[in-house]
């Protein structure tokens, strides 16, 4: 069989049977999403440049969302219980700051970079670098402020804390079964 021949026949058998672009969607998106969609595009595209089709469908179609992940906050009991089963003043220290300044999960380590650059001990604030590298100002409470000002004045450290951010994962979740504290992430500590 001739493959132009079977292409056409393949395109219009296909396109006849999927109709609207619901049933695209459903289709394209029942498995891997990218995947899926990378290959109807590039074989749609094919078409094009055989003129077998004007435009491409796939273009017209957006992934379905993704549902929300339950958000698990710990109470004021939980947190008492994690911050017992820590047995390093280091980890203590870091788990502290997060509680209190609400950063997010590497941005109060040296990787994101989070240095003594980003402490104003005047203001008492501190500025973290997030996820699309935008700086955003937060301000120090009584509790972080201490902890950070002993570690560089008392302690006087490198840098505020000197963590792996996958070692500190690991570390994280054996306090918290220690604990018997049910979370998801690092995340559970900044949403008090």
């Amino acid at each position: 069989m001739d493959y132009k021949v079977f292409s056409t026949i393949f395109a219009a058998v296909f396109l006849a049977e999927l109709g609207d672009k619901t049933q695209l969607a459903t289709m394209l998106f029942a498995s891997d999403k990218e995947v899926s969609k990378m290959t109807l595009k590039a074989f749609f595209n094919t078409l094009i440049r055989y003129n077998y089709l004007q435009e491409n469908p796939i273009l017209a179609v957006t992934a379905p969302g993704n549902p929300p992940k339950e958000i698990i906050i710990l109470t004021d009991k939980q947190v008492k219980k994690f911050l017992k089963k820590i047995d390093s003043p280091d980890y203590k220290d870091l788990f502290l700051v997060y509680l209190h300044t609400g950063a997010r999960r590497g941005e109060i380590l040296p990787e994101r970079p989070f240095t003594w650059d980003n402490v104003d001990f005047k203001r008492r604030e501190i500025t973290l670098i997030g996820k699309k590298r935008v700086p955003r100002l937060v301000p120090l409470d009584g509790v972080a402020f201490k902890i950070l000002h002993r570690r560089k004045f008392e302690e006087h450290r490198e840098v505020p804390f000197k963590f792996n951010y996958h070692f500190l994962y690991k570390k994280y979740l054996q306090y918290l079964k220690a604990a018997k504290v049910k979370a998801t992430g690092l995340h559970t500590l900044y949403q008090r």
